[in-house]
């Protein structure tokens, strides 16, 4: 009866146990192999803006997270980006404390440590 019992509570049991909500409040994700951040390419035209960015950029001088390279046209690698005034891939805001990741500009080989 016991045995009975569990095997009609446990596929109950799992369909109502809440997911682990460690991966619900997740901090956004950086993935280093795809070179995104939360989903978004981190490559192509760039606006710079003061308020609701999509990232929080800071630039260092070293152990960035990723390699820039300003680049005027064609920014299909990780890392290249063109500065625009519109029609952009993300946005960006530039920040001295707490960043979603920290930059540094370079003029070759763009792209992130791994």
């Amino acid at each position: 009866m016991t045995n009975l019992l569990i095997s009609l509570l446990f596929p109950l049991m799992m369909a109502v146990t809440p997911v682990d909500s460690t991966l619900i409040n997740q901090d956004p994700i950086f993935d280093k192999e795809n070179c995104t951040y939360n989903g978004i390419p981190l490559y192509g035209d760039v606006k710079v803006v003061n308020s609701n960015a999509d990232f929080k950029v800071q630039i260092v001088n070293s152990n960035a997270d990723l390699m820039v390279e300003k680049v005027n046209s064609n920014a299909l690698k990780c890392g290249e980006w063109i500065f625009v005034n519109s029609n952009a891939d993300f946005t960006i805001e530039f920040v001295n404390s707490n960043p979603d990741f920290t930059i540094l500009y370079v003029n070759t080989q763009p792209g992130i440590l791994k």
